[in-house]
């Protein structure tokens, strides 16, 4: 894994905050906290507050092969807003210790650009310089989790569905995107099993096993749901054809269509990829023994 790992260096204010938000994410291997590229080589934290040009720094280790730089300068402009005057501890930077980063860092850049109007303001540059902050820097909000500073449920909830399309693109294509999973090669079509089908994001109870249908569709199938409420119907067109779109009502998730049978008897299809199956006997022990009357 060592040999695997590159490492590139992100300025974005508090570095609390910053270590937190890299450290949530798929393909990065380890953070720590410094301080970058100012005026002499070892400060500590005093040195920094009393303007020694250093930047609060996250120093992130990652792995290429699970995710790219691009993606990881993605990730970082959906963190920061780099238009923004800043003291020279809070600047906004990105610092790269291999030239050839230097590149594919400018190129993005560039067109970034191109979506503000006013200038970025952003430290792009080689590192000079860079000191590991004190221990009690390093995984302050992991240490804290009841800090004030700690990560917003918007931005959590932004890093798991970057996380999840990162690491399972059919996931982001089906649930995010309305598109559909290949029938006949998901996980649930045909599973005979008692249980519950819950929302995969936020694991919502959807449907019950009793009202699983035997149907040669290629994708799980079902009577009805547990609860009406807990699904949204939204008519649309899809193939040129007036449909009506389910969606999960707590994660917004594409889920499938009511179809109908010879045209009168409806049923809920839905792709087994947008759910995630407990069965009977792990139900109690997950919280869901109030759920087991529908079995």
């Amino acid at each position: 894994m060592v040999n695997k790992m590159k490492e590139i260096y992100f300025a974005c204010g508090c570095f609390w905050k910053g270590q937190e938000y890299f450290r949530n994410i798929h393909g990065v291997i380890k953070t720590e906290v410094g301080y970058a590229n100012g005026k002499k080589n070892h400060p500590n934290y005093e040195d920094v507050c009393r303007n020694s040009g250093h930047a609060e720094t996250i120093k992130v280790y990652y792995n290429p092969y699970q995710i790219s730089l691009i993606k990881l300068l993605d990730f970082f402009f959906l963190f920061v807003l780099p238009i923004k005057n800043k003291k020279p501890q809070y600047r906004i930077g990105i610092f790269y210790s291999d030239v050839q980063d230097q590149k594919t860092i400018k190129d993005f850049f560039t067109k970034l650009q191109r979506r503000y109007h006013k200038k970025i303001k952003i430290d792009i540059s080689i590192l000079r310089n860079y000191t590991m902050a004190e221990d009690y820097h390093q995984d302050y909000l992991k240490k804290h989790p009841f800090s004030k500073f700690q990560l917003s449920n918007r931005i959590l909830q932004n890093l798991n569905i970057e996380n999840k399309a990162n690491m399972n693109p059919l996931y982001f294509y089906v649930t995010k995107k309305g598109g559909t999973e290949p029938p006949f090669y998901n996980a649930y079509w045909k599973l005979q099993e008692e249980g519950i089908y819950i929302d995969v994001d936020t694991h919502t109870p959807l449907f019950s096993s009793k009202d699983k249908l035997n149907y040669n569709d290629g994708w799980p199938c079902f009577s009805k749901p547990i609860c009406q409420h807990t699904i949204i119907k939204k008519v649309c067109i899809s193939k040129f054809q007036l449909k009506t779109k389910l969606c999960s009502k707590t994660s917004h998730n594409h889920l499938g269509y009511l179809c109908y049978k010879e045209g009168f008897k409806k049923y809920y299809c839905i792709n087994s990829i947008s759910l995630k199956f407990v069965p009977k006997e792990k139900m109690k022990k997950e919280g869901y023994q109030n759920y087991l009357q529908y079995l």
